[in-house]
């Protein structure tokens, strides 16, 4: 367990924390019209704390921060251009409102680094290329981004027509 948190940036932040429903607390708060409280928290950048811990390839990065998944994402960029990551899950939905982020900012972040991004399905992932039609709609849901690199992970996860 560490006392820091995951970001693009090595400072302090105010979080938003919700007890009555902890799950929706963020660094970005929405608007749930619940009590909170403003908690001072430590970040890191993920590329940081993988120096400081040793940590040379992570397999599977699992990310759910409540709609501050692409500072997370951003914060490995030295071990992303390296596609020391294998494979990132990530929440995409309402949660990235308050940030005014979108679906488009996963993809022009790690497309050009290599990895095929798609939606996750129960029998599935639908890796496919971004369209913002299709794909900006704010409906929770989970997102897996894997590297070029594994090709056999690829196939694996590879969502086919008669498994929707």
């Amino acid at each position: 367990i560490n006392a820091v948190g995951l970001s693009d940036t090595d400072s302090k932040v105010k979080v938003t924390y919700y007890p009555a429903a902890d799950d929706v607390s963020s660094v970005i708060p929405g608007d749930w019209q619940m009590d909170s409280q403003l908690i001072t928290c430590r970040t890191m950048r993920g590329d940081v704390y993988c120096e400081q811990n040793n940590i040379h390839h992570i397999h599977l990065l699992k990310i759910d921060t409540e709609g501050h998944e692409i500072n997370v994402i951003d914060g490995f960029q030295k071990m992303l251009n390296c596609g020391k990551i294998h494979a990132i899950q990530f929440e995409y939905g309402h949660t990235w409102l308050p940030p005014r982020k979108q679906l488009r900012d996963a993809y022009e972040l790690l497309v050009p680094m290599g990895y095929k991004i798609g939606r996750l399905y129960p029998r599935g992932v639908d890796f496919c290329q971004y369209s913002n039609f299709r794909d900006e709609h704010y409906r929770m849901g989970n997102y897996v981004a894997i590297h070029e690199s594994q090709k056999l992970l690829l196939k694996m996860l590879q969502e086919t027509p008669s498994s929707v």
